[in-house]
C-alpha cells in the first residue's frame, strides 16, 4: 500500500512502490487521504466543503494513474476523509497489505520537527513493515545496512537476513552504542560491558548469515542516533537502511518524533522499519520473486 499525497515525492514513491511490485509478482494500492473540515463552512467561503476536498483527492488519483500508465501497470485505489495516518494504518489492515511505502521530500513543518510527522505516527500504531523512499533516489539494495541494538529481538537479524539472501546484497550490522551529542567514533574495547554486549549481538547476526551462506561485516560506534547511522551509510554506500522500532517513553512519543522518523529526515538512503516477525513485509514478498522480472539494482 502507497500513501500519495500529489506531491512529487509521493508519486516518486509510488513509482518506485510499482517496479518493487513487478518484481515481487505483487500488486500496488493507492491511498489518499481527504482531511476531514470541521469549521465554520461560512468562515470559508465554500458551500461544499466535501466537494472540494474529494475534488482534490481525484486529481491526486489521476496523477497515480498516469504514473501507473507510464509503468505499464494497473493499481487500485482508495480515497478516504480523516486522519492520514489514521486511514492508511485502517486500509493497510483491511487490504491486508505486505507494508506500507511512503514518500519521503526531507522537508518537514515546524510542529513536525517538535512532534514527528506521518512517519513517527505511522510507524507507532502499525503492525506492517514500513518503507520510505527518498525523493529523486531510486529504491536499490546492493549494499544493506542493518542497525541493531540489545533491544531488538533475533528475528529483526534473520529477516535482514533473509532479506539480503533473497536478493543477493552486501550486508552491513552496526550495532550503536547512545552518546552524547558531538560524540562519534568508533569503538573496539571489548573489555567495556556494554561494548561486549554489542559485539555479542554481532556474533548471532553473523551465525544466522552464517547459516544463510552469507557473510557479513560488523561494525560498533558510539554517538546519536541518526548521525552516527547517516555518517556510517555514507562510509559504506548504502542503498537501503534497515532497523526496528525503537522502544519510546510516553514522554518520547508526545514530544518528539521516533527514532526512525529522525533518521529518515537526514539520510540519502531508503529506510526499511521492520516490524517484527511476521507473515507479511518485504521479507515474504521478495521471498519468490518473479522470474524475468525487473531487478531493482
Amino acid at each position: 500500500m502507497t500513501a500519495v499525497d500529489g506531491s512529487p515525492a509521493s508519486l516518486h514513491a509510488l513509482k518506485e512502490s510499482i517496479r518493487l511490485a513487478q518484481w515481487a509478482r505483487s500488486g500496488v494500492t493507492v491511498i489518499t487521504v481527504a482531511p476531514s473540515y470541521e469549521g465554520d463552512l461560512n468562515l470559508v467561503g465554500v458551500r461544499n466543503i466535501k466537494a472540494v476536498l474529494h475534488g482534490q483527492c481525484e486529481e491526486i488519483l489521476n496523477a497515480a494513474m498516469e504514473v501507473a500508465e507510464e509503468q505499464g501497470t494497473a493499481i487500485g485505489i482508495v480515497c478516504e476523509e480523516g486522519h492520514v495516518d489514521e486511514k492508511i494504518v485502517e486500509h493497510s489492515e483491511k487490504e491486508d497489505a505486505d507494508i506500507i511505502v511512503l514518500g519521503n521530500s526531507g522537508r518537514c513543518l515546524l510542529h513536525e520537527l517538535l512532534t514527528g510527522g506521518v512517519i513517527s505516527r505511522i510507524s507507532r500504531s502499525s503492525r506492517r513493515d514500513i518503507l520510505v523512499i527518498p525523493h529523486n533516489k531510486e529504491l536499490a539494495w546492493n549494499r544493506i545496512l542493518l542497525v541493531l541494538d540489545r533491544t531488538d529481538g533475533e528475528d529483526i537479524a534473520e529477516r535482514a537476513v533473509t532479506l539480503t539472501g533473497t536478493i543477493g546484497g552486501e550486508l552491513t550490522v552496526l550495532f550503536r552504542q547512545p552518546g552524547f551529542f558531538g560524540s562519534q567514533r568508533m569503538v573496539s574495547n571489548q573489555s567495556d560491558s556494554s561494548i561486549a554486549g554489542g559485539h555479542a549481538v554481532l556474533e548471532h547476526a553473523r551465525k544466522v548469515a552464517a547459516m544463510h551462506g552469507i557473510k557479513l561485516d560488523g561494525l560498533v560506534r558510539k554517538g546519536p542516533m541518526a548521525r552516527t547511522i547517516d555518517r556510517v551509510a555514507r562510509e559504506r554506500r548504502a542503498d537501503l537502511i534497515v532497523l526496528a522500532p525503537r522502544a519510546e517513553t510516553w514522554l518520547q512519543q508526545m514530544t518528539g518524533p521516533t527514532p526512525a522518523e529522525r533518521v529518515a529526515r537526514r539520510s540519502q538512503c531508503s529506510l526499511l522499519i521492520l516490524k517484527g516477525r511476521d507473515r507479511h513485509g518485504l521479507t515474504r514478498i521478495s521471498a519468490e520473486p518473479s522470474e524475468g522480472s525487473i531487478q531493482l539494482t
